[in-house]
């Protein structure tokens, strides 16, 4: 698995809530995605605070404790697997509607991240300005730097993601337009969408499974698929069973061992549990915007707060840990109100 570096990773579940129509069915939340979706954004934010991101203040029983943390992207890679074309579906989604199918995503998810991309400048030019460092922090960033951060497609170039996490909104926006094209095809016929699977499968093995491409996660997200097919019904559990088994042991092999059964537990839990609570709500709704900004506001606190305790004292060390995630939530909140809860409403109001 990839180390995450700075974010989504993208937060999907609103699109379970698509728009009635004459032809849709009603919106419907799974409540089971909130538990999952919380979880998955505290772990990755638990990983990158133990784990090099707020170096200060870094313990070693929490960085191991922490080490597994990021395992939360391979969680929303198989509910993005899941929820795509759950909503696709509900939608009676057809090619033709590939481009606002395309324009929803990006209307969602990407003027977020966007604004987090304009604080971490802003960061940066700050410490610029009075921290004066030998190696200003904006001399690293170039206008083409900037352009493929905000497409997405560092990986393709050799320049480097502002915000780390970033490659999994890559990876998000592939499988996006993977799905929007095949989507039509693999709803009607399942032995074609099994064969899409195996040669997703074969792939990953190639050359063609290098690097952060949705090929090489593709075990993750072919396992949120056929939980779709499971809990929509179209498959049995006979079927749906060995097929997740065989894919775990897929993603063992390509991936890690950690990774599939990560990824294989999260399906389980979005085919046969539904629990819901407040708490899980909270989270799951400021899930993304805690993992688009939790780096930033880490890293900021970190700078401040170490000026004024004695970091030599682990007591002191694991209070600023605390305070950085209690403030990371806080901030997270603020930001799903002020900012991605108004590009929820823009994304369902004008791409319906």
């Amino acid at each position: 698995m990839n180390q995450i570096s700075p974010v989504l990773y993208a937060n999907t579940d609103d699109a379970v809530q698509t728009e009635k129509s004459a032809k849709s069915t009603p919106k419907q939340h799974l409540n089971i995605l909130d538990l999952l979706r919380g979880f998955a954004a505290i772990s990755v934010c638990l990983y990158h605070y133990t784990n090099g991101t707020l170096p200060k203040i870094s313990i070693p029983f929490t960085k191991s404790l922490f080490s597994w943390g990021s395992l939360g992207v391979d969680i929303f890679f198989v509910i993005s697997g899941f929820i795509i074309p759950f909503a696709l579906h509900r939608s009676n989604y057809t090619l033709p509607g590939f481009g606002k199918f395309m324009l929803k995503r990006i209307a969602r998810i990407c003027p977020p991240s966007y604004v987090v991309i304009i604080l971490a400048i802003a960061q940066w030019w700050t410490i610029d300005t009075f921290l004066k460092p030998s190696a200003p922090y904006l001399s690293l960033i170039s206008i083409p730097q900037l352009i493929h951060n905000f497409l997405y497609t560092i990986d393709f170039t050799g320049y480097k993601w502002i915000n780390g996490v970033f490659w999994t909104l890559a990876i998000e926006f592939q499988f996006y337009i993977f799905m929007g094209l095949v989507f039509s095809i693999i709803s009607k016929n399942k032995i074609f969408a099994f064969a899409l699977a195996i040669i997703f499968t074969v792939l990953s093995f190639t050359k063609f499974g290098n690097g952060n491409t949705i090929i090489n996660y593709g075990s993750l997200f072919i396992m949120g698929y056929i939980t779709w097919l499971k809990k929509t019904n179209q498959i049995s559990t006979k079927i749906f069973a060995p097929f997740l088994f065989f894919i775990t042991a897929i993603a063992s092999a390509k991936l890690d061992i950690p990774s599939a059964l990560f990824g294989a537990a999260t399906s389980l839990l979005i085919a046969y549990v539904n629990v819901k609570h407040p708490v899980y709500t909270f989270f799951g709704n400021i899930s993304y915007s805690l993992y688009l900004t939790h780096i930033l506001v880490g890293t900021t606190l970190e700078g401040v707060l170490v000026r004024f305790l004695p970091v030599e004292s682990v007591i002191t060390r694991l209070t600023i840990l605390l305070i950085c995630l209690v403030s990371a939530i806080i901030f997270s909140y603020l930001f799903y109100i002020t900012i991605e809860k108004k590009f929820i409403a823009i994304a369902n109001n004008l791409f319906r």
